[in-house]
This record gives C-alpha cells, structure tokens and sequence, in this order.
C-alpha cells in the first residue's frame, strides 16, 4: 500500500482532512497536495520524519509499499473537525490550492470530504436570482469541465475571479449572470474553469433581499413597456414584433 493510500486510511479513521492533517503535522498543506499529484519520489527525510511522528509510527512503515495501512496510528484519538481552505482572490500561474490563495478555513460536513476541495466567499449581486448573495461562502470541488447548468468558479483576464452559470450554447462556452444587469461573458483562451458549485453556506436572508429581488423584476418590466410602447408607437402590433424579431434573429446568424 503506498503512502497516499495509508494517508488516506489514516484521515478517514480520524476524521481529518489534507488541510487537517498539514496544520496538526506541522507540514505545508502545498506538500501534502504533492504527494497525491506528484508523488513522494523526493521528499525531504525531515517531512517524512513529522509525518511519521504526527502518525505515531516509522518511516519504514511509511515508505514501504508492501505493507498494509494500520488503523492504530495516530495516538490522538479525538475527533478533529473536517475543513476546507476558504480562497481569495486566485492568482493566474499560481495552483488554486496554493497558500498564497488562502485566507482561512471553514468546517464542513465530514460526509462531504471527497466533494468539496475549496471555499469562497461570494463578492457582488451577479448571482442573486440564483439566491446567491454578497457575504455567502460557497463550497466548490475542483473541475475544469463543468457541465452546461452548472455554477462555476472562473479565471478571466488572469486575474478576475468570477462565479457564473456555465452555459455551452451554439459553439460557444458562456459564463452568464443570475442577473439581468450583468451580460454574458464568452470564455476566450485563457481563461480558466477553477471549480464548480456544490454547496451554498449563507444566513438566513434578509427582508431587503426580497426587496432588491423585487427592484430587479420591477426593472426588468418597466424596459420591456418601454419596447412595448415604441412598438406602438411605430403601429406594430405584437404579431408583426414577433415576425420583425425572427427575421433579425436569422440575420444575424447568417
């Protein structure tokens, strides 16, 4: 059993997590998420020292394949509670579990380990029709190909973070708002898919949240009167609007 494998059996057992395991063995999480990506051909005799001390057992024991993970390894028995990194903003080049992107940490359902890699908390109203508001922390597992629907976290321009629904429509990779006020954004080379949405933790909202949910849609009706009225004023009845849209809408796509 490799190393990563009795990591593994190890946080299980003990309700932790990578995140978990680096602070309580003194090691930085970055290393931790190296021996799952790039194995553990080279790391330092002092890392797998504290590793072994933290696991209660020999380095042999560590970095001997043949030998299958024991369930009597850590001499702390307690429970320590599952958390994940909360990111802030995520920087081009920079891996997205870097610590420079790290501006604390949030618990999480123990259930919920294998699904959830990173936090953030949310910044701006793009997504309020969604229910998704400024202040909320969202949970997110890494992923650079989302389905079409699904909420995602994404780099543009190298430096602007960004959460949006993905849409693929026509040919095109969307990033699109849950907000009316905000357009669509089309995915150009280099930007980058950092993870999508799987959970959403946020207080109970607010009476002004109805509000502005209210504002929106009251927006929204008073531009389309306003289209509504120029077309009669025009003497366009709504067949012939109909009829005039379809023929724009074919045009621009020939």
């Amino acid at each position: 059993m490799t190393l990563t494998e009795k990591l593994d059996v190890f946080m299980k057992e003990h309700g932790k997590n990578k995140l978990s395991l680096s602070k309580d063995a003194g090691i930085p999480y970055t290393t931790i998420i190296s021996f799952y990506e790039k194995g553990v051909n080279n790391i330092k005799l002092s890392t797998l020292q504290k590793l072994a001390n933290h696991l209660g057992c020999s380095i042999d024991y560590l970095t001997n394949d043949k030998v299958k993970a024991r369930k009597d390894l850590s001499p702390a028995k307690e429970q320590h509670p599952v958390s994940v990194p909360i990111l802030g903003y995520i920087r081009a080049g920079v891996p997205i579990l870097s610590e420079q992107n790290m501006v604390g940490e949030v618990n999480i359902p123990v259930d919920m380990e294998d699904y959830c890699d990173f936090a953030l908390h949310v910044r701006g109203d793009s997504m309020i029709g969604a229910g998704i508001m400024e202040g909320d922390i969202v949970l997110c597992k890494s992923n650079q190909t989302p389905a079409s629907g699904d909420i995602v976290i994404a780099l543009i321009d190298g430096y602007e973070t960004t959460l949006k629904y993905y849409l693929r429509a026509e040919g095109k990779d969307l990033l699109r708002a849950a907000n009316p006020a905000y357009s669509d954004i089309e995915l150009q080379a280099g930007a980058q898919i950092q993870g999508r949405v799987i959970k959403i933790y946020k207080d109970p909202p607010s009476y002004n949240f109805y509000r502005d949910y209210l504002a929106l849609q009251e927006e929204s009706h008073l531009d389309w009167n306003s289209v509504m009225e120029k077309a009669l004023g025009y003497g366009l009845k709504p067949g012939n609007l109909s009829a005039l849209l379809d023929s724009l809408y074919t045009m621009s796509k020939k």
